[in-house]
């Protein structure tokens, strides 16, 4: 249909579908393949309002789905990337498996992935300490910071790193202090740029007129931009790169020895780090995404150039939401956090059957037809339930059975005969009931429907 009037918003359009990513290395089994499953949907409003709404009613409705199949994934806050936007948020789920890494604190519950996190660091050098004489220092063949700090026999946190990027064809000098990692997501959002890559060597000789482990921001070049992390502002009497070739500078310090004129939190957070809310200590976990929500704001109708009329009759461009879950990636999310030795632990709300009934024979007739008459009575209740009737032994059947992961297991046995009862053995915790044939429909039926109040939101 054709939209047209403020009056048809708000609206949210979604597909189900396989797509494809050309992956050079795919990795981590069904997480990350070539071809996969997206539930993608796009929500579209007449304002910022309405967009709040859509966006907090998706985010919630995103947290049901995955508590209904047997997840507790934690919406963090991400970058927006190259979808653009004002808030995105990741669905993550912690396992070890995971290729994200989240910083988290215990203290107030602060979630965001490491490309958005921000942290205070823990102890920043002495701002007042005095300022000493500036020396240069031969130092041949050393290059890294390891290197360095065994040459000076100081702490890293005593140097200023430099590091010259390019950006949007044009070279950059990045500064941070000696033990801390630049942010290349954070440094490119900064920047604003769209291509950002460590420059060349021969780009670095340009820039500095030094080999490469030879850069500082004393003499650099005037016309190269020059960024500094807010974690070099105190730093006294620092030790930089001479920019001349196996030389360094000692007692460098902002202000007298060279300027910074832009500041910015460009640097990676880690575990340890104080978080920014409350003053507790961060944590670092590893975590695999299963869904991501973005406010796109008007990017795309404005780009597309997509109008509708507003109630006074004026042209205006919908703000738009974009939302998704990788179907793929959350079965296997299921897989890697429900599982045992013995194989996977489905949750009954995504199993593949609720229940399988397995005779211990199939040459008994009287077993057999037990085990026929419960299945048949099951299946007219609307149960989805299974019967392993194969040429296997009853070993290899029950192995099979767990391996798949069926919530409930079924065994009709001797007993069934000598006794009138069957097992009904729980795939989690392995607790086994014995119940009479006359109650068995009503009982599995019964603990089925227990079962799945555990995932009801």
């Amino acid at each position: 249909r054709t939209v047209s009037s403020y009056k048809q918003l708000p609206l949210t359009l979604y597909q189900i579908a396989k797509k494809f990513r050309d992956e050079i290395r795919p990795r981590f089994g069904v997480m990350r393949c070539r071809e996969f499953t997206m539930k993608d949907a796009y929500s579209f409003d007449v304002d910022e309002k309405g967009l709040d709404e859509s966006y907090n009613k998706m985010r919630e409705a995103y947290i049901r789905i995955f508590k209904r199949v047997g997840l507790n994934a934690l919406p963090v806050e991400a970058d927006v990337g190259s979808m653009g936007g004002t808030r995105s948020e990741e669905f993550m789920v912690f396992s070890s498996v995971g290729e994200a890494t989240i910083i988290h604190c215990p203290k107030c519950n602060y979630y965001a992935n490491v490309e958005r996190a921000e942290s205070i660091l823990k102890d920043d050098p002495n701002e007042n300490e005095p300022m000493e004489e500036l020396k240069e220092v031969d130092t041949p063949n050393v290059f890294t910071i390891d290197d360095l700090t065994r040459f000076f026999n100081t702490s890293p946190k005593k140097f200023i790193k430099t590091i010259i990027y390019v950006a949007d064809g044009k070279p950059v000098a990045v500064l941070i202090r000696g033990d801390l990692d630049i942010n290349e997501v954070k440094l490119k959002n900064y920047l604003g740029a769209v291509e950002l890559e460590l420059a060349t060597p021969e780009i670095i000789e340009e820039v500095t007129s030094a080999k490469v482990g030879f850069a500082g921001p004393v003499g650099l070049k005037k016309d190269v931009r020059v960024i500094g992390d807010f974690s070099i502002k105190n730093i006294k009497n620092a030790i930089t790169g001479a920019n001349k070739t196996d030389k360094h500078i000692i007692n460098v310090n902002i202000g007298r020895d060279f300027n910074v004129e832009e500041f910015a939190d460009i640097r990676t957070a880690k575990a340890g780090d104080i978080c920014k809310n409350c003053g507790g200590i961060l944590e670092e976990t590893k975590g695999i995404e299963v869904g991501h929500i973005f406010k796109l704001g008007y990017k795309y109708t404005e780009s597309m150039n997509v109008t509708v009329l507003d109630k006074n009759g004026n042209r205006i461009h919908p703000i738009m939401g974009c939302y998704g879950i990788g179907v793929d990636r959350t079965i296997a999310a299921v897989i890697e956090t429900s599982n045992d030795e013995k194989g996977i632990i489905w949750p009954i709300t995504i199993a593949p059957f609720e229940c399988t009934i397995i005779p211990i024979t199939t040459k008994d007739e009287k077993i057999m037809e037990i085990s026929n008459k419960i299945y048949e009575e099951l299946l007219s209740k609307n149960i989805d339930v299974a019967i392993d009737d194969r040429d296997e032994t009853v070993g290899v059947r029950m192995n099979d059975v767990d391996l798949v992961g069926i919530p409930f297991k079924i065994i009709v046995g001797k007993k069934a005969i000598s006794q009138n009862t069957i097992e009904v053995k729980r795939r989690d915790n392995g607790q086994t009931y014995e119940i009479p044939i006359s109650e068995a429909v009503e009982k599995i039926i019964s603990m089925i429907k227990e079962e799945y109040k555990k995932y009801e939101t």
